[in-house]
C-alpha cells in the first residue's frame, strides 16, 4: 500500500526535456539563465481521501516541524521490534529526512531505526519537510506505525509512517532564507470513489488551492494570481506552468496545496503528484 512519496534532487533528464502543458523545462532554463544559481526540485507525490473540510494535502503528517530557537536532532521510533536496522529486521531499517539547518542550507539524513528504542538523527535540524522510508526489510514495508518526534521524549510527534506504508508527507515545504521556489507543475487525478453508483463519477471531483506564506505575513492564499485548481471526472489533470507566483524565502515561508471542497460529500480518492522548483545559494 503506498500513501506517497517523495524526493529532493537536482533536475534529470526528465525535467529538462519535458515542455508545454507537461513540464518544467523551460522554468528550469529560465531560472538558470537569469539568476545564475544552484537548483532543485522537491518531487511530491501524495495518494490522499478529500477531506469534509477545507485542509492541507497532506498523509500521515501528524505535526509539521515548524523548527526550534536552536537546531537539534528528531527521534524515529517504531511500535513493533522488526522496524529495526541495527540488528537487522524484516521491516523498515532506516528512515530518510529531509529539510535546512541553523545555517538556511538543505540537508537530507539517513539514519537506522531500532524497533521500538528511539535514535536520534545525526543531522540537526531548524525545519524538517518530510520522512520516508530508505531501506526495508523482506517484508517491503514498516511492520508497525513509525513516529518521528522530538529528541530525547515523544511529547511532539511530527511525522508517523503508518504500518504498511511508504512515507509521512506533506505538500507545505518550508523554504529558507536565501532561497526562491515556485510550483512548477501538478499533476492529479481521482482515482477511487467509495460510492455504490460508479457513473456518479463524472460528476464527483475536488478544488485545489495553492498557498504561498512569506517570512511574518498574514496567511495568503493567492486567488488572483494563482488559479484554483478543479479536479473533475476521471481524466487525469496536468497543470504546466501555470504558477506564476515566486515565494522569497525566510524562516516562516512556506508553499503548499490545500484541498479546498468535494463535490457531494462523497469519499473522493485523489493521486496528486506535485515539482516545486527551488533556486538559491
Amino acid at each position: 500500500m503506498t500513501n506517497g512519496y517523495w524526493d529532493f534532487r537536482k533536475p534529470n533528464l526528465f525535467d529538462m526535456i519535458m515542455n508545454g502543458n507537461q513540464g518544467i523545462g523551460n522554468l528550469i532554463r529560465a531560472i538558470y539563465s537569469k539568476y545564475h544559481s544552484d537548483v532543485w526540485i522537491a518531487d511530491i507525490e501524495i495518494q490522499m481521501e478529500a477531506p469534509d473540510a477545507e485542509a492541507l494535502m497532506a498523509s500521515g503528517c501528524t505535526n509539521t516541524f515548524d523548527g526550534t530557537s536552536t537546531e537539534d536532532e528528531v527521534d524515529v521510533k517504531s511500535a513493533d521490534v522488526k522496524d529495526n536496522g541495527t540488528t537487522p529486521g524484516v521491516g523498515l531499517r532506516s528512515v530518510k529526512g529531509w529539510g535546512f539547518d541553523e545555517n538556511d542550507k538543505w540537508i537530507t539524513d539517513t539514519w537506522l531505526s531500532n524497533g521500538t528504542t528511539a535514535v536520534s538523527s545525526t543531522e540537526k535540524w531548524k525545519r524538517l519537510n518530510g520522512v520516508r522510508q530508505a531501506t526495508v526489510g523482506s517484508e517491503g514495508d514498516p511492520a508497525g506505525a513509525v513516529t518521528i518526534h522530538e529528541d530525547a521524549g515523544v511529547t511532539e510527534t511530527y511525522y508517523t509512517i503508518a504500518a504498511g506504508t511508504l512515507a509521512s508527507i506533506s505538500s507545505k515545504i518550508f523554504v529558507p532564507t536565501g532561497y526562491n521556489a515556485m510550483i512548477g507543475d501538478l499533476y492529479s487525478q481521482i482515482i477511487d470513489v467509495n460510492h455504490a453508483d460508479i457513473d456518479h463519477l463524472i460528476d464527483d471531483g475536488y478544488i485545489l488551492r495553492p498557498v504561498y506564506d512569506g517570512e511574518d505575513s498574514a496567511f495568503e492564499w493567492l486567488t488572483t494570481s494563482l488559479r484554483t485548481i478543479a479536479v473533475h471526472g476521471s481524466l487525469p489533470y496536468w497543470y504546466g506552468n501555470t504558477f506564476p507566483q515566486i515565494l522569497d524565502g525566510g524562516d516562516d515561508a512556506f508553499i503548499g496545496l490545500y484541498h479546498v471542497t468535494k463535490a457531494d460529500d462523497r469519499n473522493i480518492t485523489g493521486y496528486h503528484r506535485i515539482r516545486y522548483i527551488i533556486w538559491g545559494d
